[in-house]
C-alpha cells in the first residue's frame, strides 16, 4: 500500500495537467472487499488524501444520492444526468493503440434507464451494484477509456461511477455504472475508522484497483 503515496488527486483541472486549482497528495486508498472484475461488482474505492480541498470557482460539492432517490430516478429515467472526464471520444480512437486522450475535460447529457431494459441489453454485466446510462438522443454520446472513476451527476447528486461497457459509442449498448447509493455504509464505516469493508491489500493496492478508485472522502467537481 505505500505506493499510494506516488499519487496525487488533482481538482479544478479544465485542461489536462494544466490550470488546476489544486494538487493533493494521497495519503492511502481502500477497494471494496467484494469488488470484482469478472462479473464487474463492486467497482468502487475510497482515497484518504493528506490535505483538505479548498472551495473555489472551479471546485464544488456534489451531494451522494440515496437509495430512495435512486430508485426515484431509475423508475422515471434521468434524462440529464452529466458524465464528465478526459477519456477518448469515439470507439475508432479507443481501439488505436497510440490513441491520445483528451486535451480538455468533455461532458455528455445521458439517460439512467431501468434496471429490466439494462438487463435486456446486457444481462450477464448486470450486477446489484450496476445501473447503466444512454445517450437519449441515439448518437452514441458515451463514457470510454480514461473516463472510468468519474462521476455521474444527476440534479446535482453523484448517481453513480464510470465503470465499464460493451465497447464505448456504440448507439445501441450504454455504459455501466456502479450505483454510489449502496456504498453509503462503506463510505461512512471507513471514515470513522472501520475497515470491516475495505480490501486487505496484495501486493499492489492501486495495481489491483485498474485505475477504479473513486475519491469520496472529500469529493470535488470541476463544473
Amino acid at each position: 500500500m505505500s505506493d499510494v503515496f506516488r499519487f496525487s488527486a488533482v481538482v479544478g483541472m479544465k485542461v489536462w495537467n494544466k490550470g488546476f486549482s489544486q494538487r493533493v497528495p494521497i495519503n492511502q486508498a481502500y477497494m471494496h472487499i467484494n469488488f470484482t472484475l469478472e462479473p464487474l461488482d463492486s467497482d468502487i474505492g475510497l482515497s484518504h488524501l493528506k490535505e483538505s480541498i479548498y472551495i473555489n470557482n472551479d471546485v464544488k460539492l456534489s451531494k451522494l444520492m440515496t437509495t430512495k432517490q435512486f430508485n426515484g430516478i431509475q423508475n422515471s429515467a434521468c434524462s440529464k444526468a452529466v458524465v464528465m472526464g478526459f477519456g477518448l471520444q469515439s470507439v475508432r480512437r479507443a481501439r488505436k493503440k497510440r490513441a491520445s486522450y483528451n486535451s480538455h475535460v468533455k461532458c455528455a447529457v445521458l439517460e439512467v434507464i431501468s434496471k429490466k431494459h439494462c438487463t435486456n441489453f446486457l444481462g450477464h454485466l448486470i450486477t446489484n451494484t450496476i445501473f447503466c446510462a444512454k445517450d437519449p438522443a441515439g448518437l452514441g454520446r458515451d463514457a470510454c477509456q480514461g473516463d472510468s472513476g468519474g462521476p455521474l451527476i444527476c440534479n446535482g447528486f453523484q448517481v453513480g461511477i464510470v465503470s465499464g461497457g460493451f465497447g464505448c459509442g456504440i448507439p445501441e449498448f450504454p455504459g455501466l455504472y456502479c450505483r454510489v447509493d449502496i456504498f453509503e455504509e462503506f463510505v461512512h464505516t471507513t471514515l470513522s475508522g472501520d475497515f470491516r469493508y475495505v480490501m486487505a491489500a496484495k501486493g499492489s493496492i492501486i495495481d489491483n484497483a485498474k485505475s477504479y478508485l473513486l475519491i469520496l472522502i472529500i469529493i470535488r467537481l470541476a463544473i
